[in-house]
This record gives structure tokens, C-alpha cells and sequence, in this order.
């Protein structure tokens, strides 16, 4: 889960990219409230977490992820 909160942006964009598969799954919006940003990963799978920010012009975006 992930949620910005402060910053020049009002959300951000995250996707999950799987270590195996080597591209993102799709991207999600993450705004001011919390959210799921992928489900159901087993015990053990090595992933990232890639983030940018919707706005282009934002030049920074806190945010908290919660894992």
C-alpha cells in the first residue's frame, strides 16, 4: 500500500515489476489515501516497486508505502 502526502504532486503512479517477468504489471494511481497497489504475491517473490509522479511538472512527492 502506498498514499502521497505532501509535495507538489496530488498522486502518484506505481507499478509492481515482477524480477521473472521484467515489466510492470500495469500502473496504478496513488493518491492521499491509501492503496492497494498489488495483491496476492507469495511468500518469497522478488519484486520492485516503481513510482513516478502524474504530474510532469512535480519536482517532489513524498510518500509512505506500507509492505
Amino acid at each position: 500500500m502506498a498514499k502521497t502526502f505532501g509535495g507538489d504532486a496530488d498522486s502518484v503512479n506505481a507499478c509492481v515489476k515482477f524480477v521473472r517477468h521484467g515489466r510492470c504489471n500495469y500502473w496504478t494511481n496513488v493518491g492521499r489515501g491509501w492503496k492497494t497497489i498489488t495483491t496476492d504475491v507469495k511468500d518469497g517473490t522478488h519484486f520492485k516497486l516503481r513510482v513516478h509522479a502524474y504530474d510532469t511538472d512535480a519536482q517532489v512527492v513524498p510518500f509512505p508505502l506500507a509492505y
